[in-house]
């Protein structure tokens, strides 16, 4: 496996990381001040604790002196833009840096609860603007048989015998 794509699992996070996330999987009260994710679907935690997985790993492969520091100190808007521009490197597609987002903003939600987050819906709106944009300048291309025009003119076999 390509060691940029790994995931780390929850047993390998830091301390700080995983106590918090496994306490809010626990956590039963709606009206606790701290995250609760217990009364999400697994899948759906499952995609989150995964989500962060990948940027655990991120860090710790391009940031190492961040791992092991509480998530409130970690997380900062320059290091999410640094670690959008490690997916595009990529080739993940928007959609997936997209997902990969909103999974840091449910996450970060439990693991630093009283930090401003809006960062992260700010980034996230701005490529699903961009990708919006440039999926309507495709389209417009194709309409007007500009490039990548996939509505090409039939192709015509010099051959009217097999005509």
């Amino acid at each position: 496996i390509d060691p940029d794509r790994k995931i780390l699992k929850i047993h390998e996070w830091p301390e700080h990381d995983r106590a918090l996330w496994e306490a809010a999987l626990q956590q039963d009260d709606p009206f606790s001040e701290s995250g609760n994710r217990n009364n999400y679907r697994k899948i759906s935690n499952d995609k989150v604790a995964k989500g962060h997985g990948r940027f655990l790993n991120y860090i710790k492969r391009y940031r190492p002196a961040h791992f092991n520091v509480r998530p409130h100190e970690r997380l900062s808007e320059q290091l999410i833009k640094d670690y959008v521009e490690h997916l595009r490197s990529l080739q993940n597609s928007d959609q997936t840096i997209i997902d990969r987002l909103q999974e840091l903003y449910s996450i970060h939600q439990i693991l630093a609860p009283n930090q401003s987050l809006t960062f992260i819906r700010r980034i996230e709106s701005r490529i699903r603007r961009d990708a919006g944009a440039d999926a309507a300048a495709a389209l417009a291309a194709d309409r007007e048989g500009g490039p990548g025009n996939r509505a090409r003119p039939l192709h015509r076999d010099p051959d009217p015998a097999r005509g």
